[in-house]
């Protein structure tokens, strides 16, 4: 289900200039296909602000996210990968996964999916490491066996 979601909205970037900028820049995709809306971008952000780094679940791992009720149209998600890592409040992160729920129910299959294949710290190392779909997908193929493009 995850990479069904991902595969399209993947971005790739050697640094970036903080986390801010970060979730920004990873929301991005679905602000285009107007999964979201801007607001969605600035709860994230305000959540990290008020939680400080509570989205940084895993070592170089950190998903934003926020309520449905902030602009969110249906569900999405969208991953950013930078070589260098982006620091939120002194927890370092490569991967950022923006995860935007259509109500409070909806992404729990999807949370069971980011449990599974983002709690492993080698495969998101292997992921930093990544510049193209290619590459994640044959990431993924040789940790989990699974194909992202088919």
């Amino acid at each position: 289900m995850i990479w069904e979601l991902i595969k399209d909205n993947i971005l790739f970037v050697e640094n970036i200039d903080d986390w801010r900028s970060a979730i920004r820049l990873a929301a991005d995709p679905l602000l285009t296909k107007e999964v979201i809306e801007p607001r969605y971008i600035d709860a994230m952000i305000s959540m990290c602000e008020k939680y400080n780094s509570y989205i940084v679940l895993n070592d170089y791992f950190a998903m934003p996210h926020a309520s449905s009720d902030h602009g969110v149209n249906r569900l999405g998600v969208s991953l950013l990968i930078s070589k260098d890592e982006i620091n939120f409040s002194g927890k370092p992160a490569h991967l950022v996964l923006v995860i935007a729920p259509e109500n409070n129910f909806s992404h729990i299959d999807l949370l069971k999916n980011v449990a599974q294949y983002f709690g492993d710290v080698k495969f998101i190392m292997q992921l930093a490491k990544t510049s193209s779909l290619s590459e994640v997908s044959e990431t993924v193929r040789e940790f989990y066996g699974i194909e992202v493009v088919n």
